[in-house]
């Protein structure tokens, strides 16, 4: 084992090294032919790029990994995921618009025997049930995709001492509350479009989704920190702090970004009207139900930050120190990618089935996606951390199920947005009679 990681750190250091023969210095203890390795590894220059901007107690080996390790990530990304098969896809939909965009002496025949997404073109636009708590979830959801992109930008402006995770979370409660107008922007402009009437409502939860539940979970962790009486329990001074953080800051931003949302909302402008009875759908095999769906549309974003989330939960729950900022967000844009794409893919075989209830199906389909992110901390904790007692365990799982609901928040969003831009897309260029 001692003799593997002699040879492996010999090897990354060669890489690192800007004098070859210098980096050799160490091959009787490595056992390895230094040209040899000189050869075949100090062509790349990528470990020293990375190198460069890593914390200097970062080890050459650990960057390796890293590195290695995300870029086996961006492959299982881009060969599990539907964006190799786009080309495909586009062929199949200019197949059905010649199929379905007859001449009009042919329309009444297509009608009576042809099946597929065009036939539901009048139910399509209908909105969905529980549009308030719907569109609340698409704001909250841009709320937390703002946030995450720009804390990872911070990070990689060297704005955080990697030694001090504190700061990480004040940067993350800070731009919360500043970002909150962004939810209440987004929810109450879907909801206006929808035709909603209870905006004030649909502000009001908004303004809770999160935060209600984030209290809760603190609050009892927070209680009992202070019966264990360690130091990870809040002061009441700090807790004071962050209440008035939310109350003068965080929710009166909500309510001007829902107004601002309400005034400019222009209508949903559907491409198709919709009758007042909606159509039977049929029934679908098992393997394209909203259950299955789900597994798929949860299990390939997954996968795409699987390898990730390794060294994230070891910086959190662990001691390690992450650094590599730049490739966090490469992986980031590659999940929402996924994300996006497999939703536009599952939503297709949906509106192929008859069935037009896609609206919360998109959003629910990748938004599962925190569902195996929260099996993978149960993985972790059983078997790759040493925590125990009722302490840590709270902890550990409380704050990872906010996480989970954060995934579910950002993803639901990101998907129910490009389903609906593709499904505008499909209907906008399909001539109807």
């Amino acid at each position: 084992m001692m003799a593997e990681q002699l040879s492996f750190k010999y090897v990354v250091e060669e890489c690192l090294s800007e004098d070859p023969k210098e980096a050799g210095s160490d091959d009787e203890e490595a056992n390895l032919d230094g040209d040899e390795i000189n050869k075949r590894f100090c062509g790349n220059r990528i470990l020293k790029a990375f190198a460069n901007s890593l914390d200097p107690d970062e080890t050459p080996q650990n960057v390796a990994k890293a590195v290695f390790g995300e870029t086996r990530a961006i492959v299982i990304a881009s060969s599990s995921s539907d964006v190799r098969r786009l080309p495909s896809a586009t062929r199949v939909l200019k197949s059905d618009f010649a199929r379905y965009n007859v001449e009009d002496e042919d329309s009444e025949e297509l009608d009576q025997d042809d099946n597929g997404w065009k036939i539901i073109h009048t139910d399509v636009f209908r909105f969905p049930a529980n549009k308030n708590l719907f569109c609340a979830i698409l704001g909250v959801g841009m709320q937390f995709l703002t946030l995450a992109t720009g804390i990872m930008l911070m990070a990689m402006l060297g704005l955080f001492n990697v030694h001090h995770h504190g700061q990480i979370n004040s940067a993350g409660i800070i731009l919360y509350a500043f970002t909150s107008c962004i939810s209440g922007y987004v929810a109450t402009n879907m909801y206006k479009k929808m035709g909603g009437e209870k905006w004030v409502w649909n502000i009001n939860l908004t303004s809770a989704l999160f935060a209600a539940p984030f209290f809760l979970v603190w609050a009892l962790i927070n209680s009992v920190a202070w019966a264990y009486g360690t130091t990870q329990a809040l002061p009441v001074g700090t807790i004071i702090l962050l209440m008035c953080l939310w109350m003068f800051v965080g929710y009166p931003l909500t309510v001007i970004g829902g107004i601002f949302g309400k005034n400019g909302a222009n209508g949903f402008d559907a491409p198709c009207r919709t009758k007042n009875i909606a159509r039977e759908i049929p029934a679908v095999p098992w393997y394209r139900s909203g259950f299955a769906h789900c597994l798929v549309g949860g299990f390939l974003p997954f996968s795409s930050i699987s390898v990730e989330l390794y060294y994230i939960f070891a910086t959190l729950w662990g001691r390690e120190q992450y650094t590599l900022y730049g490739i966090l967000l490469i992986v980031f844009g590659i999940l929402l990618s996924v994300t996006a794409c497999i939703s536009v893919a599952l939503t297709y075989f949906q509106l192929s089935s008859e069935d037009y209830r896609w609206w919360w199906r998109s959003m629910f389909s990748a938004g599962s996606t925190g569902l195996f992110v929260f099996l993978y901390a149960l993985f972790y904790y059983y078997k790759r951390s040493n925590m125990s007692g009722l302490l840590q365990t709270l902890e550990f799982f409380g704050y990872t199920i906010l996480t989970c609901y954060v995934f579910f928040l950002m993803l639901g969003t990101v998907s129910f947005f490009a389903s609906l831009s593709f499904v505008r897309y499909i209907y906008v260029n399909l001539k109807m009679d």
